[in-house]
């Protein structure tokens, strides 16, 4: 068995991140998920619950979206080291 990959030369990488919070009230901690897609197909996934108390879901919404830019951008920066060429995020 053999695995070909073509490359697309002027093909875009496009990374895109998609964060989401689950608001937990009563003092619980909150939970984040966050799922990374590349050209399209599901590369990473990962769900965890907060550091913090949110105190609102807005402030949940947004540790999500934190967390979410920090493993967007580096898997950003990796794919441009790897493919020598700009990655749209």
């Amino acid at each position: 068995m053999r695995i070909r990959y073509d490359v697309v030369k002027d093909a875009k990488l496009k990374v895109q991140v998609l964060a989401y919070a689950s608001f937990a009230p009563e003092g619980d901690r909150s939970r984040t998920g966050v799922v990374i897609k590349t050209c399209g197909a599901i590369t990473q996934r990962c769900s965890n619950r907060q550091s913090l108390t949110a105190l609102s879901s807005c402030e949940a919404e947004l540790d999500a979206a934190v967390t979410g830019l920090k493993c967007g951008l580096t898997l950003k920066t990796v794919l441009e080291q790897v493919a020598n060429r700009e990655v749209e995020l």
